[in-house]
Formats: structure tokens, sequence, C-alpha cells
């Protein structure tokens, strides 16, 4: 039986992974139509995704206690800077959570959430980014170790498991933290102990520069639902009674988290907060079923998952939410539109992504599409997943922790529509679209198609996050029969694109076409 995240990961077994040769990672079994794509590889445990507004995505390597960068989808070699100080004895200790600052790059701040050395205890700390912040140039970014300002020095950590890691900024702009329970089981649903929570945090007054931890009711915000002078950590509470929110994610079209909660006998959960004070109930229940009546322990007012599985059919399990899908108004990638506002959930140890679907008012197993791996598993071999983004272009990008546990197995992946799969117009059925010529190009890219029938064209050029780089034909009425424009490497404003991967979209009617463009200088 491979040893669960919800477990220590066996001092034996680490040592084993970090002399072992690679293992390769399986592609996800996936429906007819869909493609899985490596991002990058050769990673040490990466854990946790954090995408900035124009498209890079910053991650955490448990295995090095630093922080990555992609740019284009492209991993940058040098880190963007090292965490000090993390403590990473056990499987669930280390660099586990990430967020960057919402009003990025005016408030160019990352935050990180990891044990560290100096005491049994959990820091969410601040770093200040600097390097190409406006993304004009390479776009590589790093931090100066100096710039540590610790928002929270106290979370508890005497327990090797259960530690939460979670991080996210909600519409709201304020930051939220999922707090495993610590294997301290009573203390998940008494407000006055900030673990088996999920915090609400107000940072945005915090001073610039290094410092910290302030006093905590600098970064309680107005709305919190257990405001207490006489007991501050109470003020940073926002949901409560859960045993070990390793993930949630937040609909940034509602606010509302859907946090996926690790059982320990008989229950996996995924748990809505849509609103401010909910108790999901643990430890007096395992989802639905009862489990320990901790003295004190309120019974009423309680709130139960909107869907769950029975771990006992498996032999280990870990929820992992992916949260909410929507559907971006344009993207080379994106999903068909009966995907929108569905939920997708996996599980870390048995290796199922399953799409969710609101139903009546009901989360219930959405109906299998062609080609779906099983009825319930709309996707199978994503064990090892600890974490999801629906990025610009509609892609789902999806972090891998390791495969079989081995260092340097660790991957950032993406799901997509495959572009060849795009369903065409029978009228226009026979539209051409020549690969483009040269590439690799170092100057004028050549792109030519032929028209069956007259009909109004969009020809655009991407990046691989699906962002318009430049327009050459924009809704143009055109004849039938051959038709050819030439891309000279720049942008709409007229400066050099930078050399990379982009995609040509070819549309005439409701008909598109895709050609991969690539670019070096």
């Amino acid at each position: 039986m491979r040893p669960s995240l919800r477990k220590t990961l066996p001092t034996a077994l680490l040592t084993l992974a970090l002399v072992s040769p690679p293992v390769a990672a399986p592609q996800a079994v996936l429906p007819t139509g869909f493609v899985d794509r490596p991002i990058a590889s050769g990673l040490k445990f990466p854990v946790a995704m954090a995408p900035l507004p124009d498209g890079r995505v910053l991650f955490t390597e448990k295995g090095t206690q630093e922080v990555r960068l992609i740019v284009n989808s492209v991993l940058v070699a040098a880190p963007v800077g090292t965490v000090d100080n993390v403590r990473d004895t056990g499987g669930e200790r280390g660099l586990l959570g990430i967020a960057v600052d919402p009003l990025f790059p005016a408030r160019p701040y990352v935050y990180v959430f990891y044990d560290w050395t100096g005491a049994p205890a959990i820091r969410i700390s601040r770093y200040t980014l600097g390097g190409d912040l406006g993304f004009a140039g390479d776009g590589t970014l790093t931090w100066d170790p100096a710039s540590r300002y610790d928002v929270i020095s106290d979370l508890p950590d005497n327990s090797e498991q259960h530690n939460g890691g979670a991080m996210r900024f909600g519409p709201d702009g304020k930051l939220y933290v999922a707090v495993g329970n610590d294997d301290q089981v009573c203390n998940a649903v008494f407000v006055d102990q900030l673990i088996g929570k999920i915090l609400r945090l107000d940072v945005s007054q915090l001073p610039d520069g290094p410092g910290g931890p302030p006093d905590k009711s600098l970064i309680t915000p107005a709305g919190n639902p257990f405001v207490n002078p006489a007991d501050p950590p109470a003020g940073l509470v926002w949901a409560l009674g859960l045993r070990n929110p390793f993930t949630f994610q937040i609909d940034m079209a509602t606010g509302n988290l859907y946090i996926a909660d690790v059982g320990d006998v008989t229950y996996e959960e995924l748990d809505l907060a849509n609103a401010p004070g909910m108790n999901f109930g643990y430890p007096a229940f395992e989802g639905p079923i009862p489990g320990t009546l901790c003295p004190g322990q309120p019974l009423t007012g309680l709130t139960f998952p909107i869907y769950g599985y029975d771990r006992t059919a498996f032999p280990s399990s870990v929820i992992i939410s992916a949260g909410i899908y929507h559907r971006p108004s344009a993207g080379i990638a994106r999903f068909s539109p009966d995907y929108e506002g569905d939920c997708f959930i996996s599980d870390f140890e048995v290796g199922f992504l399953r799409r969710l679907k609101l139903q009546g008012g009901v989360w219930a197993v959405a109906p299998p599409v062609a080609g779906q791996p099983a009825d319930s598993d709309w996707a199978e071999n994503m064990d090892g997943v600890t974490d999801y983004f629906t990025a610009q272009d509609g892609s789902l990008w999806y972090c891998k922790y390791a495969e079989a546990y081995v260092a340097g197995t660790g991957e950032i992946r993406r799901i997509l529509v495959d572009p060849m799969t795009v369903s065409a117009d029978p009228s226009t059925a026979t539209l051409e679209f020549a690969p483009p010529r040269p590439t690799p190009a170092s100057g004028p890219v050549a792109l030519a198609w032929s028209l069956p029938a007259a009909a109004r064209v969009r020809l655009t050029l991407t990046d691989p996050a699906g962002r318009v780089v430049r327009r050459l034909v924009d809704d143009e009425l055109e004849a039938a029969g051959p038709h050819e424009r030439a891309w000279d490497g720049r942008d709409d404003a007229g400066r050099a694109a930078r050399p990379g991967i982009y995609f040509a979209q070819l549309s005439a009617g409701s008909v598109r076409r895709q050609r991969c463009v690539i670019l070096v200088r």
C-alpha cells in the first residue's frame, strides 16, 4: 500500500526516493477530445500553485523549499527564492502553500505557508518580489530573503500530519487559509484554537518591508464571525469543524469556498462554505457518519458535505478540490459550454478525477461523456495531484507531487481540449490551413489557407495562455479560394514578440483551425 498524504511519509521511503531512478509518470486517461500535456517536469515534490494576473505561474517545491516560476508555459531555471528555516520532517510538513497579492504588481507580494524550525509552529510569511514585475521583458522574478514579513508565526505544529496549507485570495481581497487539526481532534470545533479551521485575514493594512508578526487585530477583517477583543485568535476564524482541509478553491464569481476535507476512517467530503461561521461538524461527524463527540461540542447548526464518498472501499484516500470550472469567453483550450459551473474533485491516492454537476440543488457525478474511463470518473491516472487552477485559456492546470513518491518526478501539467477535435461546419468542412512557413522561424512567418466558399475570416496569433498577441485578419469578408498573410513576429503595438510557442487561430464562419508557430531569435 502506498503511504497516504494524510499520514507521515516514512523516512526510509523518503531516503529510497532520493536515490531511486526516475519513474515515468503516466498521462491522464481522459474523455474523447481532451489531451494531457506537460508544462514542467523533473520537479522535487511540487505542492501548490499560484497564477499571476498576467498568466505567469508560481509554485512551491517542497523538496527544495523553493518557489519556482513558469513563464509562457516554460519553467524558469533559477528559483524565485528559497524559504529559510523550513521544517520538513514528516510527510506533511514543509513548504505547503502560496498566494499572490490580488493587487500585483502594484503590491508585489507573495505569501507562503510553511512549518518552521524555530518552534513547533507554522508561519505565514510575505516576501516582496522584484525583477520584471510588469512582464515587459523575459518575465523573470526574484525576491530578497531579507524582505520577509511574518504575517502569523504561531499556528500550532505539534504533529507531523494534518497541517492543511492551502491559501487563496477571495474576490473580497481577503486571504483565506486552510489549517489542519494538527491531530488534536477536539480542538477543531472551538474558535479559540486556530486548527481545523479556515482563517480569513486582511493583509492590506500591513506595513511594507520586513518585520512582523503584527498584533492579530491588524489582520482581522470586518465581517469575520467570531471577532472578540478578549480572544484575538478567534477573530481570524471563518469556518470550523474540519479535520484536514488540505485543499480548497474559491469560486471568484461568487466567493464560495469548495473545501476538500480529508477523512479519517470512513468518509472523504467536499464542503461548501458560502457564509461566515459555518461549522462542518468534525469530529462529531465524518461526512454524514457519526464520529467522536467532544465535551462541549455543539451538535446544532452543523453543515454537512455537498458531496462525499466512502473511503473504506479504497486502500487509502485523500480528496483534493479542483473547484468550479468557469469557461472563458475565448481561449484555445477551453472546455465546451456544458462544463460551465461544474465542480471537479480528485483523489491523491486513488487517482480518479470526478466531474460534479449541480442538478436540482444537489451536487452529483455528471453524466458520463464519450471516452470517459468510468461512469463515475471523468479521468484516471490523477494520483499524486495536489493542486489545480483554471488558466486564462480555459485549460485545467494541475500539480503532480511525484510518481510513486520518487524525487524528481514531480510535474506541472494541464488538461485541454484537443485542438484537432474542434467540430467543423459541414458547409465549410474543407477549410484548409497550411502549416506555417518556416517553422521554427526567426523572421516573417507565412500563414496560408483556402476557403471553400466566401466567409468572414479572423486570423490571430495567441500565446499559450490564450492572450491575443497579433490580429492579422479581423472579421473580414474573403472570397472562396487561397489566401495568405505574413506575421512579422511583432504584437499589435509593434513590439517584437518574445521567443516561444504561439498559436495561429483561423476562423471562417463557425469553423476553426489552429497551427503552432515557434518563434526563435
